[in-house]
């Protein structure tokens, strides 16, 4: 049960996903949402008790984070369990998570501590890349950096990605390929 609840712990459009798997869901306005899904059909696992230790956990949170986290009932379905949590922001979804993720403003992203001596190419036109300084300059596009495995939904279609990037066929997905344990960097 613990380890249930954990990895559901450490799991972004405006749209619900259609998903078969884990993903995150960001929206316009920055919030996360984090859908969970996970194996759950051991005698020993409840539904219950899960939905109460994270409602505790999500609880003790909020109280230091102005409400900053909700979730949703659990649902089990065929042996799996689906969890869907909303974060306010992408610093509430790392800090709870204790997991990387970050969105905003790539000199933002600066003063958070993220480098960004990274090189990226263009989705549309995989002959060009951009660097560090031209990413530093792109004040009117989101930067998305993080460590997550799973599919990303983005708000608006992705410009330019890491070399360690999946990005599906609208351009609107994101994933970081099997292959890398490396951060992703997407703009959009």
């Amino acid at each position: 049960m613990l380890l249930l609840a954990s990895i559901a712990l450490t799991a972004c459009s405006d749209a619900k996903s259609e998903d078969t798997a884990s993903n995150l869901i960001i929206n316009k306005d920055k919030s996360i949402i984090s859908t969970v899904k996970e194996d759950f059909n051991e005698p020993y696992y409840d539904v219950n008790e899960l939905k109460e230790m994270i409602n505790s956990d999500i609880a003790e949170y909020n109280k230091t984070h102005d409400a900053a986290i909700s979730s949703k009932e659990p649902v089990l379905e065929e042996g799996v369990v689906s969890l869907e949590l909303t974060y306010k922001t992408s610093e509430d979804y790392s800090i709870f998570n204790n997991e990387s993720l970050f969105t905003g403003n790539p000199s933002d992203a600066l003063l958070k501590g993220y480098s960004l001596d990274v090189i990226l190419t263009d989705i549309s036109d995989p002959t060009k890349t951009i660097a560090g300084v031209d990413i530093k300059g792109m004040t009117d596009n989101t930067i998305l950096i993080t460590d997550y495995i799973d599919n990303i939904h983005l708000p608006s279609k992705a410009l330019y990605a890491s070399d360690n990037v999946v990005v599906s066929d609208n351009g609107k997905t994101v994933k970081r390929n099997d292959t890398s344990d490396k951060p992703v960097f997407v703009i959009y």
